[in-house]
């Protein structure tokens, strides 16, 4: 592990939390009434870990989108009013309270962008700096596997796909770069969502991408092949739990 390198990995969704180091893993299942936050200080008391995070958060609490390119180049404060303006208008999405995010594009390319609440993420913020523990990196599941993966996703064309309970998050990629976004509660099937979900958005971007899909999935399970009738292909099949979304 590299001197830079957090020494804690922390993963987040509604149901469950996990906490990670080079050592050992936990998980624990958040309790009817409870919430992640409570359960996550629980974790980290009982394991008495202290020093730097990773957090990991589902798509249930990071929002993502895909926007298109501004029009001109913007500073930061000006993309920021941009972004907020754009899913105003287009989503009917008041960013009033929230944290935005995004990733720096070059001019003309879609903008990757997500947003957390910005009184949770206050609220979580507390709860480490009282367990001894320093968040260095905060950021949406997407992020964190489209790294980890760069090396599939930047041959050609690839799609990854991400499932947790209730909502599966789907992105396209081109060169590495990403071409194509969804996010989406899960109806009925898992694997059946996640094939109207590729059609729907190879038939808006005008593509018949055959593609293999990379899947990660927490707490989902599916006959993803056969129900799916795609190229479902799971990088890491036998991790379980929120292992792989760290």
């Amino acid at each position: 592990m590299s001197l830079l390198s957090p020494d804690i990995r922390i993963a987040l969704t509604p149901e469950w939390v996990a906490v990670g180091t080079s050592r050992l893993y936990r998980e624990a299942r958040v309790e009817e009434g409870s919430d992640a936050l409570y359960t996550l200080a629980e974790l980290l008391g009982s394991l008495k870990l202290k020093g730097r995070a990773r957090v990991v958060l589902s798509h249930e609490m990071a929002r993502v989108w895909l926007l298109p390119a501004p029009p001109v180049r913007l500073k930061t404060d000006e993309m920021k009013g941009w972004i907020s303006a754009y899913l105003a208008r287009h989503f009917g999405i008041a960013t009033d309270g929230w944290q935005l995010a995004w990733q720096p594009a070059p001019p003309g390319q879609p903008v990757f962008a997500g947003a957390i609440d910005v009184g949770w993420l206050a609220a979580m913020n507390q709860v480490l700096k009282d367990k001894g523990v320093k968040p260095v990196a905060v950021e949406p599941w997407l992020v964190t596997v489209s790294h980890r993966l760069r090396n599939k996703l930047g041959k050609g064309a690839a799609w990854l796909a991400l499932a947790e309970p209730g909502r599966i998050t789907l992105a396209r990629f081109e060169g590495g770069a990403f071409r194509g976004l969804r996010s989406s509660r899960i109806v009925d099937d898992p694997a059946e969502t996640l094939a109207a979900m590729v059609g729907r958005e190879s038939l808006l971007a005008n593509i018949d991408d055959h593609s293999p899909i990379m899947l990660e999935a927490v707490q989902v399970q599916a006959n993803w092949r056969d129900k799916s009738g795609l190229d479902v292909r799971q990088p890491n099949p036998m991790q379980s739990g929120l292992a792989s979304m760290m």
